[in-house]
């Protein structure tokens, strides 16, 4: 089971002995059982902060904040020392309605909970650390590697909600050798403000950007953030080269709002990247001059793949590219707008598999030696 859905389940076992206290006497001899729908909130607001933003939680949580507004009145009695333990007409009707309703939430949170995370065949080291790359901009980066001799390569993840978008990938490319790079980028200077955690916020906003693509939303709430910009994804490719050495090679996955600012830094006579591999739906492929498309995930990798510094990885609209795993990752998100669940993680695992052999095949088109 996923942690989401492990905490789902904890929330809502709190609330069971909530609603079943009206109609078993020995419950309501326990005034504890009041101040349940407190724990149970508390809980999943943290549940909130501390991960990702999953529409699959919002069946549950909508549930919890009904019934938590529902008991309010007798939290309160609680808390002033008065009686908790008697329940009118009125209100065991109303917890019979709530009891059906904990029912419906129950079958959400199983039927469109997250896939299990896939899990590498060796041992991987993971380790986060804050970059400065000035005028107030920070960036919190991650690097996923293997423990011991990798295979001297980076792949350094852009786009919206970059850390922990595309788990699956990272964790291939990692177990293959591939030291890969996720960061976030803020204006906020570390330290001095309390905020949200970035991948809350940004995965939110990567939410609402999937429904606007879809007709679900006006366009104008495409993103909660701005587009990557141009200058902070060259200062997070500079302090990368800066540490591995120039020799070492450097590719690039992008995705969403991600592309357009790698695209452009593959321009000019010394591109950022030894290989740049764009995930795009194919109705909204961007246009790049010289660059190999692959289309579909069973698609033939195109003859001049290797000699091209750019791979636009065309997906189908089920496979939702540009929106991480959101399949596996928030199937409730996924099946409102359209797609479907990757049970599994097979399209996710089938496409870091493809992009490795295109990144391994730069390599060797790129090697002085063959």
């Amino acid at each position: 089971m996923s942690d989401l859905f492990v905490g789902e389940l904890l929330v809502l076992v709190l609330l069971l002995p909530v609603l079943l206290r009206p109609f078993v006497a020995p419950l309501q001899r326990i005034p504890g059982i009041a101040a349940l729908p407190l724990v149970a909130f508390l809980l999943a607001a943290a549940m909130l902060l501390g991960d990702r933003f999953r529409l699959s939680f919002m069946p549950a949580f909508a549930f919890l904040v009904l019934l938590f507004l529902l008991t309010l009145p007798r939290l309160y009695r609680l808390a002033t020392g008065l009686p908790t333990d008697w329940y009118g007409a009125g209100v065991k009707s109303a917890y019979l309605v709530f009891l059906v309703l904990f029912a419906a939430a129950s079958w959400a949170s199983w039927r469109y909970a997250p896939e299990l995370s896939w899990s590498p065949s060796v041992a991987l080291s993971d380790g986060t650390e804050t970059v400065d790359l000035g005028g107030g901009r920070i960036a919190r980066v991650r690097k996923l590697e293997r423990e011991g001799t990798g295979s001297g390569a980076s792949v350094l993840f852009v786009g919206d909600g970059a850390i922990g978008n595309r788990p699956t990938m990272a964790l291939c490319l990692a177990e293959s050798g591939y030291r890969v790079i996720e960061a976030e980028v803020t204006g906020r200077h570390s330290g001095t403000a309390l905020r949200v955690p970035f991948s809350f916020s940004r995965a939110a906003a990567s939410v609402r950007g999937l429904f606007a693509v879809r007709g679900l939303l006006p366009s104008a709430e495409r993103s909660g953030f701005s587009d990557p910009s141009d200058a902070d994804l060259a200062a997070i490719t500079r302090a990368i080269r800066a540490g591995q050495g120039k020799m070492v090679p450097l590719f690039a996955v992008a995705e969403g709002d991600g592309v357009t600012a790698a695209l452009s830094l593959m321009q000019g006579p010394e591109p950022a990247f030894d290989g740049l591999a764009c995930l795009v739906p194919k109705a909204g492929a961007p246009k790049a001059p010289g660059a190999a498309r692959l289309e579909g995930l069973a698609g033939f990798m195109p003859a001049n793949a290797a000699s091209s510094s750019v791979l636009l990885f065309e997906g189908d609209p089920n496979d939702m590219f540009g929106f991480g795993e959101i399949g596996a990752d928030d199937p409730l998100a996924a099946a409102v707008a359209g797609g479907g669940r990757d049970r599994d993680r097979k399209a996710a695992e089938l496409t870091a598999r493809r992009v490795l052999a295109w990144f391994e095949a730069r390599r060797i088109h790129d090697d002085p030696r063959t």
